[in-house]
């Protein structure tokens, strides 16, 4: 049983010897805590004051990775379309906790949706914004799915099933093939997807000829992609191809901007057009006289 040392610690001795403990039993003292062979082996220690470096090593080689990544499938992205690969699907679904500004639900918000409207939503991926945009305009608007990976369509497709919303439509195709439909849209989506056009200004156009009148297009970028474009440059690019803004929310790193057509560049288009219709019927008349 437990005696008391001259001390005043505790000494688990038996009938051994005096002074002498019993195998495997261990010394305590008030005083100086439990005895080191009682704690656990040191071994544990060593491994952690290894794995630290190891664990740190790992992660700037995977930061390394995605930051080097992200930089050739940019450049690539310069000369050649190149989506998001349609493996990778399940991420783009994801809602960004870390930009409140590029969720679906707060880009949807600043569309100014009428239940009877027809809305493009051009690289759609895997339906982040076709399906909320579907259960939007389901009394009597639809939306246009458009991406140029059919993997992508057929995603979009199962889940809209699955739900039950049968106003949506589904377009295989790409930038500058001509199959935005000119003046059907009143509103046209591209989310993080500018970028991936290596004719950005031509895509600008095709998305301009494809609004109506007063339709708008929602351009959405967020710094986490590879092919962020930053406002500035948007702008820019947005400007030569005859729109101009509307509105913009959001903050540099993540932002959505409304483009409406600049009616006063179709005005004068139409009106140059007459014109040389004009000019080319006097000509005609002159001629037969």
């Amino acid at each position: 049983m437990p005696l008391l040392d001259d001390d005043g610690g505790c000494s688990s001795r038996g009938n051994g010897p005096p002074g002498e403990d019993l195998p495997g039993e261990g010394r305590f003292s008030p005083a100086s805590g439990p005895s080191s062979d009682v704690l656990a082996p040191a071994g544990n220690f060593r491994y952690s004051e290894r794995s630290g470096p190891v664990l740190v090593f790992l992660l700037l080689a995977t930061v390394a990775f995605v930051l080097l990544f992200s930089l050739v499938w940019r450049r690539r992205s310069r000369r050649v379309s190149l989506p998001c690969p349609a493996w990778l699907g399940w991420m783009v679904e994801m809602e960004n906790p870390f930009f409140r500004n590029h969720r679906s639900s707060s880009i949807i918000e600043a569309l100014d949706l009428n239940p009877t409207m027809t809305v493009l939503d051009f690289g759609c991926g895997p339906g982040r914004l076709t399906l909320p945009l579907a259960r939007a305009l389901r009394e009597g608007g639809s939306v246009v799915a458009f991406d140029m990976q059919q993997a992508m369509l057929d995603r979009v497709r199962v889940r809209a099933e699955n739900e039950g919303l049968s106003n949506v439509a589904y377009v295989r195709g790409e930038a500058g093939e001509g199959k935005v439909d000119p003046g059907r849209f009143d509103r046209i989506l591209l989310v993080a997807v500018l970028g991936e056009i290596p004719d950005r200004e031509g895509a600008l156009g095709e998305m301009r000829r494809g609004l109506k009148r007063e339709g708008l297009l929602c351009l959405s970028e967020v710094i986490a992609d590879p092919h962020f474009q930053g406002r500035e440059e948007v702008r820019r690019l947005a400007s030569s191809a005859g729109f101009i803004e509307r509105a913009f929310f959001g903050s540099p790193w993540a932002y959505t901007l409304l483009l409406a057509p600049d009616l006063s560049l179709s005005d004068r288009s139409e009106m140059g057009s007459a014109s040389s219709e004009r000019d080319l019927a006097e000509e005609s008349l002159r001629v037969d006289s």
